[in-house]
């Protein structure tokens, strides 16, 4: 059985009746809601938590995701929870700093191993 939640701009989201009262106490969020709540673009937030291929001139590569988000994929699609939220803050407020992906990956190897944010499944070395 599922049950059927609605977000803020009318988007609905299913999930297994089962988790339901875990989820009813998390924030569900889509990924235009997340754009707009944290100021950094929807894509960028995609990018972040789905991750994503490239072509330079030499060749085509992967960027594995910046971090495991805070929920399964719900019906096959990624849905972002309040801990994201804080996770995107962060990482974009860092990026707008200077800060770049290579101290922010050593800063998180640094932390605790159980870490779920930079870095945690980033395989860009």
């Amino acid at each position: 059985s599922w049950m059927r939640v609605l977000d803020a701009t009318g988007t609905s989201f299913y999930f297994p009746s089962v988790n339901s009262s875990r989820l009813l106490k998390t924030g569900i969020y889509s990924f235009s809601e997340a754009s707009r709540l944290t100021g950094v673009s929807a894509a960028r937030i995609r990018r972040w938590l789905k991750g994503y291929d490239f072509a330079t001139k030499a060749d085509r590569h992967h960027s594995n995701p910046v971090w495991k988000g805070q929920l399964e994929p719900i019906g096959g699609s990624l849905a972002v929870g309040f801990q994201d939220l804080i996770e995107i803050r962060f990482v974009a407020a860092f990026i707008d700093a200077g800060v770049t992906w290579k101290t922010m990956r050593a800063a998180r190897r640094r932390r605790q191993p159980a870490a779920r944010g930079v870095g945690a499944n980033d395989s860009r070395g």
